[in-house]
């Protein structure tokens, strides 16, 4: 089979261009990855985005594992560059909503609908629409133990915003359906402070009984902390005094259990026996001290 000049002519030149474009692409890359280690951040986000105008174009015509690959990374790269160098959210977050658009199935995705909730809650003080991220990354997950975990980071945002209902209401929910103990852990220590907070002490006193058998001796001293507030408002002075004795050697802040355990022997001392002075609500001074959660590692883990 013999082919006409004019017609090789064309082939190769066909070639030569896809060469080229390939080429173009590799340097345009290398060029924007070299202006960020420059800390030329503007110059390369442009660069990125002339790139990304592009490779969308050609996903038009050629939508293939490979160009969709190269699509996801480069609006990654977009989105942290935006994030992290620019710091400019809003950008960021249209970088990540178009990933989730354009990639749902792929494991950026979660990390994008994490980075988005973040940026709205950490970022822009947008705590409602951090809500309906955190909303719609759970909703959009099938795994169990990755839905409840960014149930809890809901839970926390709630209990920042003061809204205990609604964080007593989704770690009752959590605590039926997750069997992973660390999780269990941090579910039932921020169901409890809720309670508390919902001056619902008895039912705070059972969690945080519950949670005393840990062998880590740091994280049972939070525990009891936390259990003498509830226990002092339903008038277990006694008791309390004794979780505070016990929590004192290896809490993380000795002088604060220590004030407080001064405290509440005098109202003991005071009142035998008698009605909480402050109940479930600690001074201006020890509410600023005391600590958000129990530390990262679980008990017995």
């Amino acid at each position: 089979m013999q082919f006409s000049r004019e017609w090789l002519l064309v082939v190769a030149l066909g070639l030569m261009s896809v060469v080229a474009g390939c080429n173009l692409k590799i340097q345009e890359g290398r060029e924007a990855d070299r202006l960020v280690l420059d800390g030329n951040y503007e110059a390369a986000e442009k660069l990125y985005r002339m790139q990304l105008t592009r490779l969308e174009s050609e996903l038009l015509d050629a939508p293939t594992p490979e160009l969709q690959f190269d699509h996801q990374n480069l609006l990654e790269r977009l989105a942290k560059l935006n994030q992290h160098r620019l710091r400019r959210y809003d950008a960021a977050i249209g970088d990540w909503t178009r990933l989730i658009e354009t990639h749902p199935d792929s494991k950026l995705a979660i990390e994008a609908g994490l980075a988005i909730a973040e940026l709205y809650r950490y970022r822009l003080d947008r705590p409602n629409d951090a809500i309906e991220a955190y909303k719609r990354l759970r909703d959009g997950m099938t795994e169990s133990t990755s839905k409840a975990r960014v149930n809890m980071e809901l839970a926390d945002l709630y209990f920042e915003l003061k809204r205990y209902d609604n964080v007593e209401d989704l770690t009752q929910d959590l605590s039926e359906s997750i069997d992973a103990l660390p999780l269990r852990f941090r579910i039932a220590f921020l169901r409890a402070r809720a309670l508390t907070e919902l001056e619902r002490h008895a039912d705070a006193v059972a969690i945080w009984a519950s949670l005393e058998d840990t062998e880590d001796s740091e994280i049972r001293a939070q525990v009891l902390f936390e259990k003498s507030f509830a226990l002092e408002a339903i008038g277990e002075r006694g008791q309390a005094i004794d979780a505070l004795h016990t929590a004192l050697q290896h809490h993380p802040n000795p002088s604060l259990v220590q004030g407080m355990l001064q405290d509440l022997k005098t109202r003991h001392n005071l009142s035998k026996g008698g009605k909480s002075v402050h109940g479930s609500k600690a001074s201006p001074q020890t509410s600023r001290l005391r600590r958000p959660g129990p530390k990262a590692s679980s008990p017995n883990s």
